[in-house]
């Protein structure tokens, strides 16, 4: 027990916040369910250092099991700041009739009408089904501040098998939560308060052997919001058919749903489809998008999103992966004129080559956009990213790469993953002309020790200074 007093004591003197960066394909799983490895089912701790040249980040995070509860805290600290911040903490107690957790609190809910993921909910290349599942999620958090957290008092009661409910006071909202386990549906109902105002969901689900329907229906004042996903899925083909509808004034507590315009006002029909064979799988999706009402006089905004992609297994640690992406929204566009830039809104239609090479040892992507405007003229974009891992060993792992990348400006940025410690999510935004050069290390040397660390070099057309540098530090204990 001193052991553990003392790692936490050294602990409070390391803090920085976690980034909020995040890609539907690096940072979900096969399940859709977002990674994240910190586990607060065991005693854990994570001390992480980014010195940033002007934002210097310091970080910690600790998990406790004290039976019959489990606690944990994190603390943060930027440069500028005086003291550490006490960020967030919870403390929980479970057993078999009832939970019971004080502090930050995680929820995801249904199909993210009211509660969702922070980064909200995303279409897969791979895996289209996955954004069919109801979520139910009510956990402590310890992930990085954001202004829609909540803060309170979690209490779940189990009365019986069919039978459980949840009710979560804060300092923004009343939350109660009635669900009904039945076979062969689960409906769930929830309640919740936002600016004083009565909103409420009801999800639910149906399965068969042949057809899956689920659904959420939300609803403040007169305002009606639904999602409803009819799916299949077997060894060989799986589809996924999905209609949803959002209200002019229609507000999520926490993140948002899958949309296409900010989750408001938008009448929305996607299909996804994906065959599977025994060296290729072949998945596309199309979907279309409207806003339902004109708002302030504007020209309605609408478009279609469509995507097909192969994937060819050369061997077991080796694929091959085509993809052709193509989208038409009306968006920002930013023109340059007299040396001003000016921003317009207009129809914009991207279109997008993907071509990636993965085995274990080397990962290449190869990304060529066309933004075809309906102002201005038509832009190009080429981002190539190479990740070799050098090092392979049980006790340490060493790995580099690099993105280079020519592209005209802003409006064609390019978006790609860079590998980083532990828990981060680095997805990064490139735009005219440069190269980046990023290595990763972890060592191993005891079970319960991890030590990572990570720095990159940013050579950019825009950047005055020679070579741009980015760094962090971090140690995991497990005990």
């Amino acid at each position: 027990m001193q052991n553990k007093l003392l790692l936490l004591w050294v602990g409070i003197i390391f803090s920085q916040n976690l980034p909020n960066d995040t890609d539907p394909e690096d940072a979900y799983n096969e399940q859709g369910n977002l990674v994240d490895d910190f586990s607060l089912d065991e005693n854990y701790s994570r001390i992480r250092i980014t010195p940033e040249p002007e934002d210097e980040k310091w970080h910690y995070i600790q998990s406790l099991t004290l039976q019959p509860f489990s606690l944990g805290w994190r603390f943060d600290k930027q440069l500028n700041d005086t003291h550490f911040n006490n960020a967030k903490f919870y403390i929980s107690k479970n057993n078999q009739k009832y939970k019971l957790l004080v502090g930050n609190i995680r929820i995801e809910l249904g199909q993210g009408l009211l509660f969702s993921s922070l980064y909200g909910r995303f279409k897969t290349y791979e895996n289209g089904v996955t954004i069919a599942s109801n979520k139910y999620k009510i956990s402590p958090d310890l992930t990085s501040f954001s202004d829609t957290e909540i803060q309170g008092l979690s209490f779940n009661y189990q009365f019986n098998k069919s039978f459980t409910s949840d009710l979560v006071l804060s300092k923004r909202n009343t939350i109660a939560i009635f669900q009904f386990n039945t076979i062969p549906s689960t409906p769930r109902i929830t309640f919740t308060t936002l600016n004083q105002q009565l909103n409420g969901s009801v999800a639910g689900e149906i399965k068969s052997s042949y057809l899956n329907v689920n659904t959420e229906v939300s609803f403040k004042n007169n305002e009606i919001s639904y999602i409803v996903n009819f799916y299949s899925k077997t060894k060989l083909f799986q589809w996924l058919i999905q209609y949803r509808k959002f209200s002019l004034n229609r507000e999520n507590i926490i993140g948002k749903p899958l949309t296409n315009l900010d989750g408001k006002n938008e009448g929305g029909i996607l299909a996804t489809f994906q065959l599977n064979f025994n060296k290729f799988v072949i998945s596309t999706w199309l979907d279309i998008f409207t806003q339902n009402q004109v708002v302030n006089g504007q020209p309605t905004n609408w478009g279609l999103d469509n995507y097909f992609g192969i994937k060819y297994k050369i061997s077991t640690s080796q694929f091959l992966s085509f993809r052709v992406r193509s989208k038409k929204i009306i968006d920002e566009f930013i023109l340059v004129e007299n040396n001003l830039e000016k921003q317009y809104w207009c129809t914009l239609n991207k279109n997008k080559i993907l071509l990636k090479y993965h085995t274990q040892l080397l990962k290449f992507v190869h990304q060529y956009l066309i933004v075809n405007p309906e102002i201005g003229s038509t832009e190009y974009g080429n981002l190539s990213t190479a990740s070799f891992k050098i090092i392979k060993h049980p006790k340490i792992q060493a790995m580099c790469g690099f993105h280079y990348y020519t592209i005209e400006s802003w409006n064609s940025r390019l978006y790609a993953y860079e590998p980083g410690i532990k828990g981060e999510f680095r997805i990064r935004s490139f735009y005219n002309n440069g190269i980046t050069v990023f290595s990763k290390l972890e060592w191993n040397p005891y079970p319960s020790l991890i030590i990572s660390a990570r720095i990159s070099f940013d050579k950019a057309s825009h950047i005055e200074t020679n070579f741009q540098q980015n760094a962090a530090l971090q140690m995991d204990i497990v005990f």
